[in-house]
């Protein structure tokens, strides 16, 4: 009887954690907000939790902006922790941008434990009409952004040769690719490419200048071929509907 009442207190102590952070989850936003002055636009990334329990989480703030020169991007990324009910600013950054480029901020918000994302919002800067445009999640593209999550300086050479190689090729993909360096029994650490929370390819890394470059050629081959499987699923969704 003892057994049976200990092992239900268990299960219900289990469904209240579960329920609380299902609870948390869904109610936490994301918000973006830009101000331009002159030639300069300050972006700050903000986070508001609508319910009562405190929530551990971590962001990812991409910004993007597209000029005559190029592109070029900018992360700031970090954890922090959201009592109930409370707006909370989470970063600031300041970006050049003339009113000829095009500027594109977005804010990912994910659970820290499950890595789970939770919220986004993204805003865009337009060289044409000058006004804020607040882009719907599914509109969303993001083309050609690698993400540097590596912490080693053969972490740092690898990733310099796959961006390499990856602005190399003709087409770029629709997706953001996040490169993550991890910690592996031994001295090696393991580098993993994801999207979408989805593992795109890893392996262990070696500090050998000829093997971090093959492994950046296998990882394009991976990540061309998941794009393709990627498309076609698309395509076939698309003519059932």
């Amino acid at each position: 009887m003892r057994f049976l009442s200990r092992t239900m207190w268990i299960f219900l102590l289990t469904i209240m954690a579960t329920n609380c952070n299902a609870q948390t989850e869904h109610a936490i936003v994301a918000k973006i907000d830009i101000q331009r002055s002159g030639d300069f636009v300050t972006i700050k990334a903000f986070a508001g939790n609508k319910s009562g329990y405190t929530a551990q989480l971590s962001y990812l703030l991409l910004v993007v902006r597209e000029a005559q020169a190029g592109v070029s991007s900018n992360k700031q990324q970090g954890r922090f922790q959201v009592s109930p009910h409370e707006d909370r600013l989470l970063t600031t950054t300041t970006a050049n941008a003339t009113t000829k480029d095009r500027l594109r901020a977005f804010l990912y918000i994910r659970n820290f434990e499950t890595n789970e994302l939770v919220a986004q919002d993204s805003l865009v800067l337009n060289a044409v009409s000058r006004q804020q445009t607040i882009l719907p999640n599914e509109t969303i593209k993001l083309t050609g952004i690698v993400t540097d999550n590596t912490r080693s300086k053969v972490g740092r050479d690898f990733y310099e040769k796959f961006f390499i190689k990856y602005n190399q090729l003709s087409e770029k993909f629709d997706f953001v690719i996040q490169v993550t360096e991890m910690p592996s029994p031994g001295n090696s650490g393991k580098i993993l490419l994801e999207s979408d929370d989805r593992e795109l390819y890893s392996f262990i890394s070696m500090p050998n200048d000829d093997y971090l470059d093959a492994q950046a050629d296998a990882a394009i081959r991976a990540i061309t071929e998941y794009n393709r499987r990627k498309e076609l699923l698309e395509k076939e969704l698309r003519n059932k509907t």
